[in-house]
């Protein structure tokens, strides 16, 4: 009732107890489990939509009750069902596609981390590991070079 629009609710609810004094069978569509006030404003404002011209809409009293009733009368809970089983299929299939986009993520950053390894930084941005390692490298070429068993340009000799 407290999600009720400021006094919308009020007349409504009060004709809907009224008829539920007078007709016991809509007193029992009314205490169905899954039907509640929030849902049945919904299609009152969606039924009063369909009647707008413009921006407006102008609906007499007894037709918006009669509108409240048709909400109760109507036999929606397989409608429900659906519905609840449509959204736990949906949160999945995002759930599902969030997942995807992370892990597209994950492997573009790491394909770019292998990308910025190959690079050579300016000494003083390299990490003292990959100095270490690019020394290591250039004083095995160096004694290559010397033992003639590479050329300049970093290619083997083959010695027959």
């Amino acid at each position: 009732m407290k999600k009720a629009k400021e006094g919308h609710a009020e007349p409504i609810l009060s004709h809907m107890i009224d008829r539920c004094k007078e007709s016991e069978t809509l007193a029992d569509a009314v205490c169905q489990m899954h039907k509640t006030w929030e849902k049945c404003f919904k299609y009152i404002m969606d039924q009063a939509r369909k009647l707008k011209s413009g921006n407006c809409a102008m609906v007499k009293d007894s037709v918006v009750y009669e509108w409240a009733e048709d909400y109760y009368r109507l036999d929606d809970k397989a409608l429900e069902e659906k519905k609840a089983v449509e959204a736990k299929e949906r949160e999945k299939k995002q759930k599902a596609d969030q997942q995807k986009r992370l892990d597209g993520m994950k492997k573009r950053a790491e394909k770019r981390r292998r990308q910025l390894e190959k690079i050579r930084l300016p000494r003083k941005l390299r990490s003292r590991k990959q100095r270490r390692t690019n020394r290591r490298k250039s004083r095995r070429k160096k004694k290559l070079l010397r033992r003639g068993r590479m050329n300049l340009k970093g290619r083997w000799i083959c010695s027959q």
